[in-house]
């Protein structure tokens, strides 16, 4: 079944560098395994900030050290 979940960062050093902080995780079945979908909504506080690409790197290493640990349960 399909599942998902939506978040706001309301403090933290994130907040030094985003006014907003949004994430959206969706979990869909697929095959024999289940398809993770991660999303984010932000507004920089100025346009000196970078997009986020580190913060994506980091989920995306995450989720995929959980995909190793589910996979070895």
């Amino acid at each position: 079944e399909k599942r998902s979940v939506s978040y706001s960062v309301i403090e933290g050093d994130l907040l030094k560098y985003y006014c907003s902080f949004k994430g959206h995780i969706v979990v869909a079945p697929k095959e024999e395994g289940c398809l993770v979908k991660w999303t984010c909504e932000y507004e920089r506080v100025s346009d000196d900030v970078e997009v986020p690409h580190v913060i994506k790197d980091f989920v995306v290493k995450n989720f995929k050290e959980v995909d190793e640990l589910a996979l070895a349960a």
